[in-house]
């Protein structure tokens, strides 16, 4: 079982041109974190149909070690500060994890996919909505290619339930999905 935990989840469209540079922000994030207590890892994901899309998955232990990791990572220039190419802003989330199955998922070399849900539910319902993505999350455990899984609350918006699911391929992924999707889905490839 998993150590229930603060996220940070960083998505940002990054240009051909900039590909190096991401490598390098991304390295230096690595080496930072690892002087944080309570970072249990971070992992980098490509947009399969949004190729230009990446996501960092930095997993803590709770809020107080997020907090250090996020100074820690912000003593050099950030990403965007580099860039040759579009320089809109990192989208930045940090996750309350209520319910998961794995420590982090830069430690898990089964996942090589993973899909991201973001689910936002009437003001007042967000409880709701985190035990009914509790119950979807455990039927997926039954299904062939699951690796784990990671769900919790925006931090900033406790109606918005963030939900991350690793896949061992990308069709385990597409046999998952209902016949109708009412909420946003997106599908990564680990990086790194």
């Amino acid at each position: 079982m998993g150590v229930a935990g603060t996220s940070i989840l960083v998505r940002a469209h990054i240009h051909d041109l900039d590909l190096k540079k991401l490598e390098e922000y991304y390295s230096h994030v690595q080496k930072s974190l690892k002087k944080v207590d309570g970072w249990l890892g971070t992992s980098l994901w490509k947009g399969v149909d949004d190729t230009k899309m990446f996501l960092v998955i930095q997993d803590f232990t709770d809020v107080p070690a997020a907090d250090l990791g996020l100074h820690a990572v912000a003593t050099k220039p950030l990403l965007a500060e580099s860039q040759k190419v579009g320089r809109d802003p990192a989208d930045v989330i940090r996750v309350h994890v209520e319910g998961t199955d794995v420590t982090s998922f830069g430690k898990t070399a089964k996942a090589r996919f993973l899909s991201m849900s973001v689910r936002v539910a009437e003001p007042g319902f967000g409880a709701q909505l985190s035990d009914e993505i509790q119950r979807i999350f455990e039927e997926l455990k039954l299904l062939k290619g699951y690796s784990c899984s990671s769900y919790g609350a925006n931090d900033a918006l406790n109606e918005e339930v963030i939900g991350l699911v690793g896949w061992e391929t990308k069709a385990a992924f597409e046999s998952s999905l209902p016949d109708k999707v009412l909420y946003q889905v997106e599908l990564f490839e680990r990086v790194g």
